[in-house]
């Protein structure tokens, strides 16, 4: 099952990841001080 994950629980700070299953697949960081960050990892397993 896919999902899209979205944290903005602080101010200054936004991430949004994609993951199918248990594995996480795109990883996006988006903070007003820094350019954004973008983060894939393809074959990584993330257990619950």
């Amino acid at each position: 099952m896919k999902r899209m994950l979205i944290n903005a629980t602080q101010q200054e700070e936004l991430r949004v990841a994609l993951v199918d299953g248990q594995r996480l697949y795109d990883l996006d960081i988006e903070s007003p001080d820094t350019s954004r960050k973008k983060r894939t990892s393809i074959k990584a397993n993330y257990p619950y």
